[in-house]
């Protein structure tokens, strides 16, 4: 009785001060990296998605009023608080999710790019080529790459413009290449084709270790889809083994 008062002017306090408490939980659970996330995957912000957990978070916390008049209620007690925690961050993880699909993916399609556009640079300046390739850029580059040419339409010499494209992914293999497209468009005309072949070798290596690791983990995915099978064929014999050696048993203790 005494936990399930407790509980009641829990809830009660949470829902009266319901803004204090939704900032004070923003403050202490709130992540760092969400900001990044949603930049990310191109969509949501910060205030809309916290006071979307938070309201979740509410709702499942009334369950708690329950858990006084249930036998083993501190058991139950600590299993709602968990359940609250999950349901608290089960959209962040879910973007996290996403996070790393989208990373994953534009560590493969970005070197496929890169090359689209060592073909143009051949008999076209930096920024003219850039801006020929984003018709043809896969659609997780283009708005990033479209927002790289009007800057460098600008300022085709400023360094920022190259670092801070996709910097936000943290991706070292794309600040490397960014960096010799950017010596590319300002050294001399001697040291050009150096850079040129510089640039070629490297979107040449990255590119072969992401199919390899694109194949290595549809193979595995594969893998484990083969065993479902093999499982289902485990638990058969398994149940057939135990109806057999019931069956017998249960003649023996008849007979």
């Amino acid at each position: 009785m005494a936990l399930t008062l407790f509980n009641l002017i829990l809830i009660g306090t949470l829902i009266y001060f319901s803004d204090d408490t939704e900032k004070l939980l923003t403050s202490i659970l709130s992540e760092q990296d969400l900001e990044r996330g949603f930049r990310i995957i191109g969509k949501g912000e910060r205030i809309p998605f916290m006071k979307q957990r938070f309201a979740k978070f509410k709702q499942t916390s009334y369950l708690f009023v329950f858990c006084g008049l249930l036998p083993n209620s501190l058991t139950w007690e600590v299993a709602m608080a968990l359940l609250c925690y999950v349901v608290y961050k089960y959209p962040y993880w879910q973007l996290k999710v996403a996070i790393r699909k989208q990373t994953s993916l534009v560590r493969y399609q970005f070197p496929i790019y890169l090359r689209q556009l060592q073909v143009l640079l051949q008999n076209n300046t930096v920024v003219f080529a850039i801006e020929q390739s984003i018709d043809h850029a896969p659609d997780s580059l283009k708005g990033e790459i479209n927002y790289l040419h009007k800057q460098l339409l600008a300022e085709p010499h400023q360094l920022n413009h190259y670092l801070h494209f996709l910097d936000y992914y943290a991706l070292p293999e794309v600040g490397r290449a960014m960096k010799l497209l950017y010596r590319y468009n300002t050294v001399g005309q001697a040291d050009s084709y150096r850079q040129f072949n510089r640039m070629i070798q490297s979107t040449s290596k990255w590119l072969r270790q992401e199919r390899q690791q694109h194949k290595s983990t549809q193979l595995l995915i594969y893998q484990w889809w083969g065993l479902v099978p093999l499982f289902s064929v485990t638990l058969v014999f398994l149940s057939v083994m135990m109806n057999i050696l019931l069956t017998m048993f249960g003649k023996g203790v008849n007979g």
